[in-house]
């Protein structure tokens, strides 16, 4: 039951920042990209190379320069959770 509940939590959790990361508020996109970097621990490969990364390379061509920042602290951690050839 306990996984079950956890994998809902992770889900909603998911929807929320997948919503701040496409926010018109510049604090609410460097949030997003800060959880996204959480989640990719706890998601697995495969929700990671189809969601998490893509969001995280869209978000890298933010006009906010404290969202590319962010973005550019996040990348190692994050592809800690991928492929190794996954960015090649």
């Amino acid at each position: 039951m306990r996984n079950v509940v956890e994998e809902a939590e992770k889900e909603h959790i998911m929807q929320i920042t997948m919503k701040m990361a496409h926010d018109e508020d510049q604090a609410h996109r460097e949030t997003a990209v800060h959880l996204l970097q959480y989640l990719a621990g706890a998601m697995g490969q495969e929700i990671n190379q189809c969601f998490i990364v893509p969001e995280i390379r869209s978000l890298c061509l933010e006009s906010s320069p404290s969202v590319r920042v962010a973005v550019s602290k996040s990348l190692l951690p994050i592809s800690k959770n991928v492929e190794p050839l996954f960015f090649s």
